[in-house]
């Protein structure tokens, strides 16, 4: 270090960005960390690198993180009641239920079509899904203090809205989460909500 005339701060900048570029893979990611294409992981920025969402939750037993995309619409749940039976299903599971029952009966799902049609940032089209009412709640307690904090660093739509989850309440109605409140539930045909793109990733 003296030889090279580095104060103890450089060295330890210099340290993490190392890290940061070759991730160790002993080491878990985190709620709050940027996820990149090539399925590496920081705290920080890499210059380079294509970051695909922030991480949301992380599932250690399965070797997998719930992944929050960096766009955002405002949409219908649907333009029909009608139940489907998502309410016991994972995200990825109703979101392919709901996108199969609307097809076959005739009517649209906005919410789920912009998923499956996400298409961005190393997410391929069909990856990503409206995340179910418990994967919510999973994600809910580190998104003021770490997931917020990351897609504003990165000039991304923070979560402040009201989303909708793809868990039904009833024919009628569908789970939504809000950051303030928690969960409550509005008509399936009510257009103010806000869908966010999730998708999984294993490390």
């Amino acid at each position: 270090m003296s030889r090279l005339q580095l104060s103890p701060r450089e060295v330890i900048d210099y340290l993490s960005g190392k890290y940061d570029e070759n991730r160790d893979q002993n080491i878990m990611p985190c709620p709050g960390m940027f996820w990149y294409s090539d399925s590496s992981y920081s705290f920080s920025v890499c210059q380079g690198k294509v970051i695909s969402g922030v991480v949301g939750a992380v599932f250690p037993d399965w070797r997998k993180v719930l992944c929050v995309g960096l766009e955002e619409a405002a949409l219908k749940w649907s333009n029909r009641t009608s139940l489907i039976g998502t309410e016991n299903l994972s995200g990825q599971e109703a979101t392919a239920l709901i996108a199969k029952t609307v097809q076959w009966e005739g009517y649209i799902a906005p919410a789920v079509e912009y998923c499956l049609n996400y298409d961005k940032f190393g997410v391929q089209k069909g990856e990503a899904f409206l995340f179910s009412l418990n994967e919510a709640r999973t994600v809910q307690p580190f998104i003021e203090n770490a997931i917020n904090p990351a897609l504003k660093k990165i000039g991304c739509l923070e979560l402040t809205n009201n989303y909708w989850t793809a868990s039904e309440y009833n024919s009628y109605q569908a789970w939504k989460l809000c950051l303030t409140f928690g969960k409550s539930f509005n008509q399936k045909n009510y257009g103010r909500n806000f869908v966010r793109p999730m998708f999984w990733r294993k490390y």
